[in-house]
């Protein structure tokens, strides 16, 4: 007989997971249900789980695992990781299916369950999740004949080690880089990560403490990267990186403070791939510069556009075979990572020094392409850097910056977009600025560079 029970709210299923406010909306009952249905709906022997660092992890993993071993299905308890370990584990390991009870970036009140089959393919709201709601709303659960085992993994050298996989260790420069983990997973994995690394690391809020007392695990908000931006001023640091609660996103900043713009990242992370795999697939979403899709192309790979959505780009990567795919709100996806988002691997791709060269990119396109620092950039940014003073080389008559910037504002103010002219100024004088830290000013003023280049190129 089917039942409801009104003590699920269906407005905690998401469109990508679970998430609501601990003891409000999500509880220890609900995850229970929760979990059962998973087993139920997967129809797997064994299902992986993980957990972060907030105040009701603990207690929602206990409840998920209950649900889950209760309906005769096993589980691997990994522990403490963060999400992109989830993926990894499940894999690496060949586990059908995986749970991570996190809420990622969200307030400390909050809590969530996010899941993947096999190959870390991801479960949405179009995809499974739907089900799941349905069946632990109607809490119909058979009874299975036996009950499920629980057993424990720490896999998080291998993560690591799958990670550093990525770079060639010995091209580290001797950094001094500042990470703020927002006092989430990345203060577990960070100290580990760079035991391998010749770089010195300096921690901000490793202290896993889910109560977030020094600002909220949301780096994507310009105010929680403050106290990153000072201390890499402080300390003199190459560059700075502060990290989400959960750890799958990255968001840089580069020595001067200066926010680096996500186009940027992508940019910086598509040329480190495309050195190694020339002519692969890269995915960029629609928010993303104009100027990504032409600097990767003109760096010998294939740029496709896709949605908004990391159930969409995913998809999209699968079906493209695609060996990279970015968005602007700093998750970063990888072929050869099942797939899946990665924080860590974006980290370890931009440190063998190409972001710290990236404020030098405004003296450079101030100053033309007679540049004294052009040869050392473009050693270390190869293509990349070329289509950066792309808009000194477009017009036909060779013409300088300001004359390109006079065909640009007319083009922009005829298009109704003159809103973007300011950082498009800024651009070209920023890596001397410090008054727009915080605000990301000069490296979007780099990032409407690159777009301007672009757009004088097909004028």
């Amino acid at each position: 007989m089917t039942t409801t029970d009104s003590s699920i709210d269906p407005t905690i299923f998401k469109a990508y997971d679970v998430r609501g406010v601990y003891g409000v909306d999500l509880t220890e009952d609900a995850v229970y249900r929760i979990g059962r249905a998973a087993a139920i709906y997967l129809n797997v022997p064994v299902i992986a789980v993980c957990r972060d660092m907030r105040i009701s992890s603990p207690q929602l993993t206990a409840a998920a695992i209950q649900g889950i071993t209760d309906q005769g299905v096993n589980v691997v308890d990994c522990g403490l990781t963060t999400t992109d370990e989830l993926y990894f584990i499940v894999g690496y390991y060949n586990f059908p299916a995986g749970i991570m009870i996190t809420a990622s970036h969200n307030p400390k009140e909050y809590n969530g369950m996010k899941f993947c089959r096999a190959q870390a393919y991801p479960i949405s709201l179009d995809t499974g999740l739907a089900d799941i709601r349905d069946l632990a709303i109607r809490g119909d659960f058979p009874e299975p004949e036996r009950k499920g085992s629980v057993t424990h993994l720490d896999a998080t050298d291998d993560y690591i080690k799958h990670a550093l996989s990525y770079i060639d260790v010995s091209k580290i420069r001797p950094l001094k880089v500042v990470v703020d983990a927002s006092n989430g997973m990345a203060g577990m994995v960070m100290p580990r990560v760079f035991q391998y690394l010749p770089a010195h690391l300096v921690p901000l809020y490793f202290e896993l403490d889910g109560t977030f007392p020094n600002h909220s695990p949301s780096p994507i908000e310009p105010e929680n990267l403050v106290a990153l931006q000072k201390k890499v001023l402080e300390v003199g640091a190459d560059f700075g990186a502060a990290f989400d609660g959960d750890a799958d996103r990255m968001f840089p900043v580069d020595e001067h403070g200066q926010i680096v713009d996500g186009s940027m990242v992508m940019l910086l992370v598509s040329n480190s791939i495309l050195r190694k795999y020339p002519g692969s697939t890269i995915l960029y979403n629609l928010i993303l510069s104009k100027s990504v899709p032409a600097l990767i192309e003109r760096d010998g790979g294939k740029a496709i556009r896709t949605r908004v959505g990391h159930s969409y780009i995913k998809a999209e990567m699968r079906k493209d075979n695609a060996i990279f795919g970015g968005e602007h709100s700093g998750h970063f996806y990888f072929r050869d990572n099942w797939f899946a988002d990665s924080g860590l691997i974006a980290f370890l791709l931009i440190l063998p020094g190409a972001l710290i060269v990236v404020p030098k990119l405004a003296d450079s396109i101030a100053a033309g392409p007679n540049s004294s620092a052009l040869p050392a950039l473009s050693a270390l940014l190869g293509a990349t850097f070329v289509g950066a003073i792309v808009i000194t080389r477009a017009l036909p008559h060779g013409g300088s910056v300001a004359e390109a910037l006079v065909v640009v504002r007319r083009h922009r103010v005829e298009a109704g977009e003159d809103h973007r002219l300011d950082h498009l100024e800024a651009g070209i004088g920023g890596g001397r600025r410090s008054a727009g830290m915080g605000q990301g000013v000069p490296h979007q003023g780099l990032v409407d560079v690159l777009d301007a280049g672009v757009e004088v190129a097909h004028l």
